[in-house]
């Protein structure tokens, strides 16, 4: 019986498309980047427009009057991410903003609830979103930049490297060039 697998052509890695059922890395980040424009405009208006109220979004402050003036520094930032989310290419410049940003506030946060300047129920939302919307830029990031190899090419890399047949599960040497080559004495179903 002849192996399916084996007959099947490889798909050429340079004109890849992605698979049905999946996201490309550009894709994932544009989504990525889209949530984190909506949660920093949320967290914008928030401070602006409801300084008394915005413990949830940078997990306290110093008054109405800064929490505003730092409600519309945070707007500017979810301009810049929806620039980015709408066309890197052209503002990819800035693409370093989000890793920075979302660094600076895990970092701070955590400072502020070591030293207790910020109670830790306090922090832990903005924490708690930061550390996740980092994570994910970081992945995608990772797997931006990974290159994809066929399976075939994996496979030749290391048997190139053998120079005696490894033996199988019985413990006997075969060949996987002549085993799928050998005629088939069992009738095609």
């Amino acid at each position: 019986m002849k192996n399916p697998e084996a007959t099947e052509k490889e798909p050429d890695v340079t004109g890849q498309e992605t698979p049905p059922g999946m996201i490309s890395a550009d894709r994932a980040l544009q989504v990525i980047l889209i949530l984190l424009t909506l949660w920093t405009a949320f967290s914008g208006v928030a401070l602006l427009f409801f300084p008394g109220n915005a413990e949830a979004t940078i997990g306290g402050g110093q008054g109405p009057a800064a929490q505003r003036l730092l409600g519309v520094h945070v707007l500017v930032l979810a301009g810049i991410y929806g620039l980015l989310a709408w066309n890197r290419e052209r503002y990819r410049m800035l693409l370093w903003v989000p890793y920075a940003v979302q660094t600076a506030v895990v970092v701070v946060t955590v400072l502020n609830i070591v030293a207790g300047d910020l109670d830790f129920l306090d922090g832990l939302l903005p924490l708690v979103v930061a550390v996740t919307f980092l994570v994910l830029l970081i992945l995608i990031w990772r797997a931006g930049s990974l290159e994809i190899v066929p399976e075939s090419d994996l496979l030749s890399k290391f048997t190139a490297d053998d120079e005696e047949a490894a033996p199988d599960e019985a413990g006997d040497v075969t060949d996987e060039a002549t085993a799928t080559d050998a005629p088939n004495d069992e009738p095609d179903a």
